[in-house]
């Protein structure tokens, strides 16, 4: 048992330096990596090399690691990501619409019939960032207008 111990230190300084991000350092993860290694022995065949299991057993968790701590400042922790990625394939509450912007047909925007005016309208290439307001996800006042003067467009084709 005690060759494993210095496998894995070995392996673990071999590779957690790769993953370093954030505010990880390299001796951080090392030390990660020697407790994933450990916790990977129980999970040992004996079939195939230590060197590779452990190997690719401590990149893995590694990887999952990073990926499950990672933070950007626009959205938050990747957990954070994968809720706006779900939220912007949904339809949202067209009540937020009106609230962010005001122009004369802000009042139709809340009926029933007039979301699926809006969705069935809104073109393609102006959908994702559609959806993502009514979210609440901040997108650039730029295409924020572009979208309201759509929506006012859709509106007066649609009485007129």
């Amino acid at each position: 048992m005690e060759d494993y111990h210095l496998i894995i230190w070995n392996l673990a300084n071999i590779i957690a330096p790769k993953y370093v991000f954030a505010n990880y350092t390299r001796e951080d993860l090392i030390q990660e990596a020697y407790i994933m290694g450990l916790d990977a022995l129980t999970r040992y065949d004996g079939i195939r090399p230590i060197k590779n299991f452990l190997a690719n057993h401590i990149s893995n968790r590694l990887k999952t690691f990073k990926r499950d701590r990672y933070y950007r400042p626009n959205a938050g922790t990747a957990e954070g990501l994968q809720m706006v990625k779900k939220a912007i394939m949904s339809p949202g509450n067209m009540d937020k619409v009106t609230k962010v912007y005001e122009f004369d047909y802000a009042d139709l925007v809340g009926l029933a019939e007039h979301k699926e005016i809006l969705n069935r309208s809104i073109p393609c290439s102006y959908r994702r960032d559609y959806l993502r307001m009514l979210n609440g996800v901040r997108i650039s006042p730029i295409r924020k207008k572009e979208i309201y003067l759509i929506i006012k467009t859709i509106f007066k084709e649609e009485y007129e």
